[in-house]
């Protein structure tokens, strides 16, 4: 099998040769090629480039040119954001302040906007000279978590008990906005949707189903495969969450961090849901040996594969900082203890 064909395989229910690899590699592609953090979210080619040799340097099977995109997308609707050359963008003023503030955001003509047009044209490039024999995926922040990229977090925080009635209308513009990403991600030639939910443990169960649950078949109607991914010690949120996950048309796997151990997610989901992760890329991808790594993929995938469908993956995004050969380790992980 390519790795598309991996990929595929356990999207579909069905067994591939050996357990799919989805790095999240987002920025490290371009790190390891010597590029700045303006060149790699302003260089279309130059990233895809980037991306294209990482892919072949490592042999994962997922591509995606930013696994955390929410500042173009932030931008492209009126945010202000700084672009340092050496350290990661952030948004420095935000849109929404006040209910009148939300009319001022529209679904932006994202093939227009220089930041998010970089990652649609990357996209397309990775599409165009890979997508026969890779899967190729799209990521961009949910409907809770863009929306706290949209407003300030105090005012967001604050508002969801003084006007709730303002939050909601704030996390709809969010899905709007999330949702017309994922339609160009589609035009760019992405087979998968990544939903990426960083804040969630700042919030309720509660709030997870108000805001996340209730909005994520807007999102997964839009490409065939979709995964959500979700941030920190969220066990009890997805506890609660779990059978309206399951619901979610089109919605086939969780992706989730070290702070999830495999076994709790297994018996949480059971063969209800695909799952995938859980690699510690803060501490051991970064700072662990390759036999480290190797042992920990070794005991997810063990854990993993009593799920209903599992793939390898760090529990976010693969940082700049991660050394070449504990990417390699990781990889190389699958192959060594995920053959079927």
């Amino acid at each position: 099998m390519n790795s598309r064909e991996r990929v595929l395989a356990v999207l579909e229910g069905r067994k591939p040769d050996h357990v799919p690899v989805v790095p999240q590699a987002g920025d490290h592609a371009g790190f390891i090629e010597g590029m700045n953090f303006e060149e790699i979210y302003h260089d279309a080619d130059k990233i895809a480039d980037a991306h294209i040799k990482a892919y072949e340097k490592y042999g994962y099977d997922v591509l995606a040119i930013q696994v955390e995109p929410s500042w173009p997308v932030a931008e492209s609707c009126g945010c202000s954001v700084t672009y340092p050359p050496d350290k990661c963008p952030w948004i420095t003023a935000n849109i929404i302040e006040k209910p009148a503030d939300i009319d001022k955001v529209k679904v932006p003509d994202f093939w227009s906007h220089p930041a998010t047009a970089t990652i649609l044209n990357a996209t397309r490039k990775l599409s165009d000279t890979l997508g026969s024999e890779a899967m190729v995926a799209g990521y961009m922040t949910g409907p809770l978590t863009f929306a706290l990229q949209l407003m300030p977090y105090n005012n967001f925080i604050m508002g969801t008990r003084k006007d709730p009635a303002f939050i909601e209308a704030v996390v709809q513009k969010a899905t709007d906005v999330a949702r017309g990403f994922a339609q160009a991600y589609k035009e760019a030639g992405a087979e998968m949707f990544v939903i990426c939910e960083h804040d969630l443990q700042m919030f309720s169960p509660k709030t997870g189903m108000e805001t996340i649950v209730a909005n994520l078949p807007k999102l997964t109607e839009v490409l065939p495969y979709n995964v959500l991914h979700a941030c920190g010690a969220i066990a009890q949120h997805l506890t609660i969450m779990a059978d309206g996950l399951c619901a979610v048309p089109n919605l086939q796997f969780i992706n989730f961090s070290h702070n999830i151990p495999m076994e709790e997610m297994v018996s949480i989901f059971g063969d209800r849901m695909g799952l995938c992760g859980n690699i510690d890329h803060i501490h051991l991808l970064t700072a662990g040996t390759p036999e480290e790594i190797q042992e920990s993929c070794k005991k997810a995938i063990t854990a993993g594969n009593k799920a209903k469908a599992f793939m390898l993956s760090p529990g976010c995004e693969i940082t700049t900082d991660t050394p070449e050969a504990n990417v390699k380790a990781f990889v190389e992980a699958a192959s060594l203890y995920g053959s079927y």
